[in-house]
């Protein structure tokens, strides 16, 4: 069993409502974000998260559910409850956090906390709070492993009173961040290139190409990365890219992108996305939407 050691991070990355019902262009005015890739501006990402407790929690019992828990080998998140979830939440978010181990193919070392608690790969604490501002849910990371730079610790804080689609979209997209979307690892692969923060992974900007090509077609410099938000943390909400689960803002017909596991392939984890530079590396096709 391989050990990893862990470093404190707490990095809080919230998820703020736009008006659903709001086109691509109102979506793009309403973040400030109507001229185009910037690595300037208010992209109201920063929703309130004031009174809510975001000290780092070292998980110290055993996980609620466990993803993917026939296959050991594969990719592991815990789940711990806490608070007052009631049934269809807890299968909402189990829903989405099998969604995301069959995303991710491989294992992660396994790590020790500071108590003696090991960790396979990752522990999610979920918990809920009344938030303020619009803010749908936030993820914050506790705790990232010394050898990967990945999260292994995480908490994520949901919103009261979602729909049940709301909800799961925002699951979703914060187990994402908690994988490592947008956090330090992610953030030591995002430049300023010309005045715009861009993400450099090989395997986003692939993917950029691929599945956004009208966008990219459009972007001078897409050969040199993706863009992102003024703080690295999520994809810049322009054009196609408006339409990422993982974009700043909640708006219509968002979804999971290639883009995204293209990026977190970028990280070191082995997605289903191919590649090609990397040694018996695991494929598979992205699973259907559980969003649709």
């Amino acid at each position: 069993m391989a050990l990893a050691l862990v470093g404190l991070m707490l990095l809080v990355v919230p998820f703020v409502l736009l008006d659903s019902s709001g086109s691509e262009e109102d979506a793009d005015a309403a973040s400030g974000t109507g001229d185009g890739p910037s690595g300037e501006g208010d992209h109201d990402h920063d929703g309130d998260v004031s009174g809510v407790d975001l000290t780092p929690v070292v998980p110290d019992s055993d996980a609620d559910y466990v993803t993917n828990s026939d296959d050991p080998t594969g990719f592991n998140i815990e789940l711990e409850f806490e608070g007052n979830w009631n049934a269809e939440e807890q299968q909402l978010v189990i829903r989405a956090a099998e969604y995301v181990s069959d995303i991710i193919l491989s294992d992660q070392p396994d790590t020790t906390l500071s108590n003696g608690r090991t960790v396979d790969d990752l522990h999610v604490r979920l918990t809920q709070a009344n938030l303020n501002g619009g803010t749908l849910g936030f993820e914050s990371t506790y705790f990232t492993s010394d050898s990967t730079g990945l999260p292994v610790a995480a908490g994520v804080t949901m919103d009261t009173g979602l729909s049940e689609s709301l909800f799961l979209s925002t699951i979703l997209h914060e187990l994402i961040h908690a994988v490592g979307f947008g956090e330090t690892a992610f953030q030591g692969m995002v430049r300023e290139i010309n005045g715009t923060l861009r993400f450099t992974g090989t395997n986003a900007i692939a993917a950029y190409a691929q599945e956004f090509p009208a966008t990219s077609g459009s972007d001078s410099d897409a050969s040199l990365g993706v863009p992102v938000d003024a703080l690295g943390h999520h994809w810049f909400p322009a054009g196609g890219l408006t339409h990422t689960l993982l974009a700043p803002d909640a708006t219509s017909n968002q979804d999971l992108s290639l883009l995204t596991v293209a990026a977190l392939e970028d990280l070191g984890l082995d997605t289903v996305w191919d590649d090609p530079a990397r040694s018996n590396d695991l494929t598979g096709q992205l699973l259907q939407s559980i969003l649709a």
